[in-house]
């Protein structure tokens, strides 16, 4: 079927073109059930749609926007289009081996990408189900913008393999996982803003990792491993007024370089971060960066900021801490008592594949740092369970008492409580220069053999 100029085809019936469409302006096709061609090349706009039926072809071309809508499947084997592709799947699922627009707009009712990986190029996404997964790969480079990745009743896998930024601004999954993967090897900079109804989410690149908005997770499955799990290859920054919900499932971070956090609620979840190379630092002043049932922190940087007429310090509130770092040292505010203790973590990563694997940081314990480290509270005890060892100087401060039942070995320390310090059985105190145990109210007892 040629024309030079524009093509219209109706039927009340199927329509099925058994070899090629040539338009030389817009392609119109409304079929009352099935539409299946060959070839379809249009040198306008093409607007196919089937009322009852699904959509076929095996490649498409557009010199303008497409747009398809079937109340069945759309199953396209190629699709190139100079403007945006809009496909509409009322009960079906859309899939196909490439689409490449400026734009697409992808809605379907059982998924995208459900009988293999959908593989797009586009500058511009929104995917959506209605009751179904969504599982795409994104081979366009330079800057991608998704306004959108909703499914409900399945996962959200969604993969950009090139180069470039990646900036994700909505992502819902009811009844399902996600995984955002920025996997391109270079200049790599993902940015994920309001993530909503999630049991496990992996937000991955190999570059930087901004994290905006509300993320809200809906609690802990029933083996404990539910949660987030962020990997990047430079930084992770939460910006200030960003906010992490886990709803008692577990968050964990894990970047070669800084980590910024701010506005985290773990409750019983733990909260684990890991910086090869950099340091864990407060991301804002509006509120306590984290809270959380148990909290791991090994970095070879340092933990807050402090340093001549610097106080800046990574503000918690944890019953349980566990802390190594480097020479940046350590600077922590926790708004409750807290015990120097043992943590680990364990959670879930979302594969782009399928399923999920538990990636795991091993149980750490004791306070380790070869700088300068200051742990406060305002309010309650400080307990040291396991061994403090600090090549710098150390000051524990209790908003209540401070208990030592491990020992404790810094260049200096000042160990003060608001009412009493009490050192337990065996507990041995080291000390290389100044060494102050000072109660402002209470008693300063120390056993005998200790």
């Amino acid at each position: 079927l040629k024309s030079a100029g524009a093509t219209a085809l109706e039927s009340g019936g199927a329509v099925s073109v058994i070899g090629s469409v040539e338009s030389g302006a817009d392609l119109t096709v409304i079929a009352e059930n099935d539409f299946g061609f060959g070839t379809a090349t249009v040198a306008g706009t093409a607007i196919l749609t089937s009322n009852t039926g699904s959509i076929s072809g095996t490649s498409i071309e557009s010199a303008a926007d497409l747009t398809a809508v079937a109340e069945s499947n759309i199953v396209f084997g190629t699709a190139t289009v100079a403007g945006t592709a809009t496909l509409t799947s009322n009960t079906g699922s859309i899939n196909g081996t490439n689409l490449t627009a400026t734009g697409a707009v992808l809605k379907a009712g059982t998924g995208i990408g459900d009988v293999a990986v959908f593989p797009i190029s586009v500058e511009a996404l929104s995917a959506t189900t209605t009751s179904g997964s969504i599982h795409i790969e994104n081979d366009r480079a330079g800057d991608v913008a998704v306004s959108r990745l909703s499914a409900v009743n399945g996962d959200v896998r969604f993969r950009q393999q090139t180069a470039g930024s990646l900036r994700v601004d909505s992502v819902a999954v009811n009844g399902g996982d996600a995984l955002i993967d920025l996997a391109a090897a270079d200049d790599a900079a993902l940015t994920v803003t309001n993530l909503a109804s999630v049991e496990l989410m992996t937000v991955r690149s190999s570059g930087s990792v901004a994290l905006n908005g509300a993320i809200r997770l809906v609690g802990p499955d029933a083996a404990g491993e539910a949660g987030l799990n962020v990997e990047a290859g430079s930084t992770i920054a939460m910006t200030s007024g960003a906010t992490i919900s886990t709803q008692g499932s577990h968050a964990r971070f894990v970047a070669d370089g800084d980590i910024s956090l701010t506005g985290i609620s773990a409750g019983a979840g733990v909260v684990s971060v890991v910086s090869r190379t950099g340091s864990l630092l407060d991301s804002g002043e509006v509120r306590t960066d984290v809270q959380t049932s148990a909290m791991r922190i090994q970095v070879s940087g340092g933990v807050g900021r402090l340093g001549q007429g610097v106080d800046d310090a990574l503000e918690v509130h944890t019953p349980v801490l566990s802390l190594v770092s480097g020479q940046e040292g350590v600077n922590i505010l926790n708004s409750r008592a807290v015990e120097i203790g043992v943590v680990g973590a364990r959670v879930q990563a979302v594969d782009f594949s399928g399923g999920s694997q538990a990636v795991s940081d091993a149980d750490q314990a004791g306070l380790v740092s070869s700088g300068t480290a200051v742990l406060r509270t305002t309010a309650g005890d400080v307990v040291i369970s396991e061994t403090v060892d600090v090549e710098g100087g150390l000051k524990l401060a209790a908003g209540d008492r401070l208990v030592l039942n491990a020992d404790l070995e810094a260049a200096s320390a000042s160990l003060r409580a608001v009412n009493e310090v009490i050192i337990g059985a065996d507990v041995s105190i080291s000390a290389l220069g100044t060494l102050i145990i000072d109660s402002a109210s209470g008693a300063v007892t120390m056993d005998a053999s200790s």
